[in-house]
């Protein structure tokens, strides 16, 4: 399937769309309320401004082999969407996940690409990659790995009205990054963020103490300006 230019296909009560080889929507507008369960995009393409609403209900599922979308917008909302394959979201690209469950197995926020959760469950069977790019929302994540780009944790009116629970190991957090992280927590005065560390004495090469010792770990957060 094949959207260019002018061209648009909108449904605004019942929409069953089955694709198995590549929906490529360039530069059109794609709307479909009603999204009936078993409906597939294929290895869905949205490029150069392509505007995408799936929209259909709780009981319903949207697959795809895989998404890739490059200066485009692509919204889910108030349903389930399943890749079998890799999400990315590309420079000027927009995924949003409203009220929606949105399952790939892996997923990559590119430069200048976002990732935009509105109180919807976003997983990952790999992880979820962030290369540059910007997540933000207030719904759920799953297997989020932020390399470089932004976080930004709240609702749709910026109210930071939640609580983020980040669960560490006692031999993670040999890695300089946790402490970068922690500092950089403080010194943006995050009260809504709580890290809660496992200490169970064990890594994966040995005895905590024996490969290096974290201890005294309460004073270590204090000084980095942590409640502890």
């Amino acid at each position: 399937l094949e959207v260019s230019g002018d061209s648009y296909i909108v449904s605004t009560k019942e929409a069953t769309l089955k694709v198995s080889g590549t929906t490529e929507v360039n530069g059109s507008t794609v709307s479909l309320r009603g999204v009936t369960d078993g409906s597939t995009l294929g290895n869905l393409v949205a490029t150069k401004g392509a505007l995408m609403v799936l929209e259909g209900s709780a009981s319903s599922t949207v697959k795809a082999d895989s998404v890739q979308l490059n200066a485009s917008k692509l919204t889910v909302k108030n349903m389930n969407a399943a890749v079998s394959g890799k999400t990315t979201i590309d420079s000027g690209a927009t995924l949003t996940v409203s009220n929606a469950t949105y399952n790939t197995r892996s997923m990559e926020v590119k430069s200048q690409g976002t990732l935009v959760n509105d109180n919807g469950t976003i997983s990952s069977t790999d992880a979820i990659v962030v290369n540059g790019g910007i997540v933000q929302g207030s719904g759920t994540f799953s297997a989020l790995t932020l390399n470089s780009g932004k976080l930004l944790l709240g609702n749709s009116s910026g109210q930071m009205n939640f609580t983020g629970d980040l669960v560490l190991g006692d031999g993670e957090i040999q890695e300089g990054m946790v402490w970068e992280a922690a500092m950089a927590a403080s010194h943006h005065d995050l009260k809504n963020l709580i890290a809660i560390v496992d200490c169970n004495g064990v890594q994966i090469n040995g005895w905590t103490n024996d490969i290096m010792n974290v201890e005294p770990l309460a004073d270590k957060w204090r000084a980095f300006g942590w409640r502890v």
